[in-house]
């Protein structure tokens, strides 16, 4: 449902203070999925967490879309530097 519409560095390269303008747009929603997401709980996966800016930037997407509840679930926890 979502889609990255550029090319982003990893985000464990990079330091946390350069990792949320490294994803910022880097994401849009696939307007095919717009009427199975308008006004729904959507469960959003992400397998490691450091910093959340994968996941905000995707939760934007998505409440942008319609999606009333998001809830994230991660797998791990990266240490931050």
């Amino acid at each position: 449902m979502v889609i990255r519409t550029r090319y982003t560095k990893s985000q464990t390269t990079l330091p946390v203070n350069e990792r949320v303008t490294n994803v910022k747009d880097a994401f849009s929603f696939n307007d095919v999925y717009k009427n199975v997401v308008k006004r729904k709980r959507v469960i959003l996966v992400d397998d490691v967490v450091t910093t959340g800016s994968t996941l905000n930037e995707v939760m934007k997407v998505l409440k942008g879309a319609g999606v009333s509840n998001i809830f994230a679930v991660t797998l791990a926890m990266a240490k931050g530097e």
